[in-house]
């Protein structure tokens, strides 16, 4: 596909780049992170479809006036290696902007309320318990 549709490369690019968006504007909308990851992400996102557009733009200068040749070579290294980066940038963003579940808050917080009650209830499991009165029937 490189070498028999270089136009498609870069259509097939600038289309991924392009359908990052919305993919990062679902992820808050679904309630997994915070609004505020889907500013920081189209901040990346934008980085990610400027790369996409020049290397769009100099692949349809290039098959149309036949230029040369290293201009597109670094766009498309320079996309190459900001696609690279762009992932774990969101997988950053991700981790620092995770919403976390109501149930799971006690686990994150250091609460003291929640840490007297799991010890009053572990003192109450090692109280020993009443002995049963067993009731004898008489016949």
């Amino acid at each position: 596909m490189a070498v028999t549709g270089p136009k498609l490369n870069a259509r097939v690019s600038l289309r991924y780049a392009l359908a990052m968006v919305p993919l990062s504007l679902s992820i808050p909308y679904l309630g997994l992170t915070s609004w505020w990851f889907a500013l920081d992400s189209s901040i990346a996102n934008a980085g990610l479809i400027y790369g996409a557009y020049r290397f769009y733009k100099k692949k349809v200068r290039i098959i149309h006036y036949i230029a040369k040749k290293k201009s597109d070579e670094k766009n498309a290294r320079q996309l190459f290696f900001g696609s690279i980066v762009h992932l774990p940038v969101l997988m950053a963003l991700l981790m620092v902007h995770k919403v976390y579940d109501m149930d799971m808050s006690h686990l994150l917080s250091w609460d003291d309320d929640f840490i007297d009650e799991e010890e009053s209830q572990s003192q109450q499991s090692l109280a020993p318990s009443p002995p049963h009165q067993q009731q004898s029937s008489s016949s």
